[in-house]
């Protein structure tokens, strides 16, 4: 009857054994199942921010090839401003026969005397060049 007994109580510690390793397991599944979300997040947003890096590299290299373009055009444009005889840019008798009121709306004449101007400029181009202009001619 002891021995019975005895085998009963192990059986018991046994089983409980059991459920608290198979508990144990579970938690440890579910705990690979959380790191591999993470690890997969992580590496997602390791790319992210590579392809993001990579977008603001390309970025500031146009940036400082726009800037140097724009350096040179606007060093153009004072040279050409200030190389001319009168105070104006433009007139009637100006060599090229274009003729340049600065509160006009029309800067085409004007963006002529830039032979490097790759493409055609924008309202805010416009305005820059105005303003350069008004600043040589002041």
């Amino acid at each position: 009857m002891e021995s019975h007994m005895q085998c009963d109580l192990k059986a018991k510690e046994c089983y409980e054994t059991w459920i608290s390793l198979t508990e144990t397991n579970e938690q440890l599944v579910a705990t690979q199942m959380e790191l591999d979300k993470m690890t997969f997040k992580s590496l997602s947003i390791d790319q992210t921010l590579e392809k993001q890096a990579e977008n603001l590299r390309s970025i500031s290299s146009r940036y400082e090839l726009d800037k140097k373009k724009w350096q040179q055009i606007s060093s153009h444009w004072r040279q050409s401003c200030l190389s001319r005889e009168h105070p104006q840019v433009y007139g009637a008798n100006s060599p090229n026969g274009h003729f340049f009121h600065p509160q006009g709306s029309n800067l085409r004449p004007c963006l002529r005397v830039i032979k490097h101007v790759p493409v055609e400029p924008t309202p805010v181009d416009k305005l820059l060049l105005l303003h350069l202009y008004l600043k040589i001619k002041i």
